[in-house]
């Protein structure tokens, strides 16, 4: 948990980490890749380990701030997570058993705080796809925006076209001709100039 002021903004800045954040009290504005966001107590705002933000609180704030590794997301959730994902009001309950969960400190809750994360990703991934927003997951056909979302999550990874291939569901030599088709260049040098930008 971490309290802040108006005096104390958070700039921009990103992770190697996924982030989730969960307002339990005051409220502000927060700015994630390049969009500005209200947000009040009980909003949640769920960003990946390539989203920019910061944020800026008017008053006092408080905000329960939980850092989660990309190798503890089951990888199945990773291909379905494209971007930053703000809940304006969020239901306290999964919280508030995670920060229970957290204090404890037992072998069972360890394993247990990951499947609370993992609803609270899924709740996440529900909240994206409910609102209408044309980003480059889909530009393209299902499974070439499917390779691109495993690309921009994982691209710190030894990604394979194995890897794309299953996320896509398609051949490894089908989808590279699908994808530089599409997007107009190579797979291997799409993962390339993904990696040179971060």
């Amino acid at each position: 948990q971490k309290d802040i002021e108006d005096s104390m903004e958070e700039a921009l800045h990103n992770h190697e980490f996924f982030e989730l954040g969960y307002v339990l009290k005051g409220s502000g504005t927060t700015t994630i890749n390049g969009k500005r966001f209200e947000f009040s107590n009980r909003s949640l705002f769920f960003c990946t380990n390539t989203d920019f933000h910061d944020i800026s609180p008017k008053g006092e704030c408080s905000i329960l701030d939980i850092h989660i590794r990309v190798d503890l997301i089951e990888p199945e959730l990773l291909n379905n997570i494209s971007e930053a994902v703000i809940i304006p009001k969020y239901d306290p309950v999964l919280i508030e058993r995670l920060d229970y969960e957290y204090r404890m400190q037992s072998n069972k809750s360890k394993m247990y705080l990951m499947h609370l994360i993992t609803s609270i990703i899924i709740d996440c991934i529900h909240a994206a796809n409910g609102r209408d927003h044309d980003d480059i997951f889909t530009k393209f056909s299902d499974p070439v925006g499917k390779a691109i979302k495993l690309i921009h999550n994982r691209f710190s990874e030894n990604i394979t076209l194995l890897d794309l291939s299953e996320a896509a569901e398609l051949s490894p030599n089908y989808l590279s001709s699908k994808f530089h088709k599409e997007v107009g260049v190579p797979i291997q040098s799409y993962l390339i100039n993904k990696r040179l930008e971060a």
